[in-house]
C-alpha cells in the first residue's frame, strides 16, 4: 500500500510541472490568438476606410464629372434652341451653328455654352446664320483681348453696328476699333460700349464713321470723362455742332469751321475735332471756358 502511495506521489509530483506548462502554453496560445484577431479587425477597418475613400476620392468625383458634363450638354443644347427661335435657323443652318460654337469653344478660352450665349445677343440683333458665323470669332477676340464676359461684348459689338446702321460681316473691324481704343486710351471696351449706347445712335444718323467716334470717347477717357458722362456728353456735342461754328478769341479773332459739305452730308468728326483743336489753342484758359460752354452748353463743355 504504501508502495502506490510513493507511486502516486512521485507520479503526482512529475505531472504537475507538466500541467502548469501546459497551461501556461494555452494561455501564452491565448494571448496571441487574441493579438492576432486585433490585427485582423485593424486590418478589417483599414480595408473599409480605404473602401470609404475610394467611394468619396474616386468614385463621388467621377459621378460629379459626369453629372457636370451632362449639364453643360443640356446648357449648351438650351441655349442653342433659343439662337434657332431668334435667329430662324433651319435644322441644317442649326447644325452650322453648333458646329461652330463647339470648334470655338475647343479651340479659344471660351466655352461653347459661352459661345452660344453670345451667338443669342447677334440673333436678337437680327443676325442670320450667315452672319453668326462670320461675327462670331470678331467678338470672341475682342472680348478675349478686354478679359470681359463675352456675351457683353457680343451685345456691345452687335448694338454698336445697328446704331451706325452697318452690317454683321464688319463685326470684326468694329471690334478691332474697340480693341484698339481701349489698348490706347484709358478706356475698356465695357465703359465704350456705355457710352456707344448714349452717342451711338446720333454718331450714326449723321453719318460719322466708328473710328471718329471711339477716337473722341478715347480722348474722353484720358481726361477722366468716361462711360455713359462721356457717352451724354458727346451726344450733345454731335447735335450741337453742327452748321457753321464761330470760335472767338483775342488772338484768334473770328475763326469759322463748317461742319457739313456743300450737298448737306456731314463733314467727317475728325476733321471738326481737328479744327476745333486748333481755334482752342489759340484761346486762353478763360476764352476756352467761355467758347466750350457758349458751343455745347455747361453740361457737355468739359468733354468739348
Amino acid at each position: 500500500m504504501a508502495n502506490i502511495v510513493d507511486a502516486i506521489l512521485r507520479l503526482t509530483d512529475n505531472f504537475t510541472p507538466t500541467l502548469v506548462k501546459a497551461q501556461n502554453g494555452l494561455t501564452k496560445y491565448s494571448r496571441q490568438a487574441q493579438r492576432v484577431s486585433k490585427d485582423l479587425n485593424k486590418i478589417g477597418n483599414s480595408i473599409t476606410n480605404v473602401g470609404k475613400s475610394l467611394t468619396l476620392g474616386v468614385t463621388t468625383p467621377i459621378i460629379g464629372i459626369g453629372t457636370a458634363s451632362l449639364k453643360a450638354t443640356m446648357d449648351f443644347d438650351k441655349s442653342m434652341s433659343k439662337v434657332q427661335a431668334l435667329s430662324g435657323a433651319t435644322g441644317e443652318q442649326l447644325i452650322l451653328l453648333k458646329d461652330k460654337a463647339t470648334e470655338l469653344g475647343a479651340t479659344t478660352a471660351f466655352s461653347a455654352s459661352q459661345v452660344s450665349e453670345a451667338m443669342q445677343y447677334m440673333a436678337l440683333a437680327g443676325w442670320k446664320t450667315n452672319d453668326i458665323l462670320e461675327g462670331t470669332a470678331g467678338i470672341l477676340a475682342a472680348a478675349s483681348a478686354s478679359g470681359e464676359e463675352l456675351a457683353k461684348v457680343s451685345d456691345i459689338i452687335t448694338d454698336g453696328l445697328s446704331a451706325f446702321g452697318l452690317e454683321a460681316s464688319k463685326a470684326n473691324h468694329f471690334a478691332d476699333v474697340l480693341s484698339t481704343t481701349a489698348t490706347n486710351a484709358n478706356t475698356t471696351i465695357g465703359m465704350m460700349g456705355e457710352a456707344f449706347t448714349y452717342a451711338g445712335s446720333v454718331a450714326g444718323a449723321l453719318g460719322y464713321s466708328v473710328e471718329d467716334t471711339a477716337l473722341a470717347i478715347g480722348i474722353m477717357a484720358n481726361s477722366g470723362i468716361k462711360a455713359s458722362q462721356a457717352g451724354t456728353a458727346l451726344r450733345t456735342m454731335l447735335t450741337e455742332l453742327s452748321g457753321t461754328l464761330e470760335i472767338t478769341g483775342k488772338n484768334l479773332g473770328t475763326y469759322v469751321i463748317q461742319t457739313s459739305n456743300a450737298d448737306g452730308t456731314m463733314k467727317p468728326f475728325r476733321e471738326t475735332l481737328e479744327s476745333l483743336k486748333y481755334a482752342f489753342s489759340q484761346l486762353s484758359e478763360a476764352e476756352r471756358a467761355s467758347m466750350a460752354e457758349s458751343l455745347v452748353g455747361k453740361n457737355a463743355m468739359a468733354g468739348l
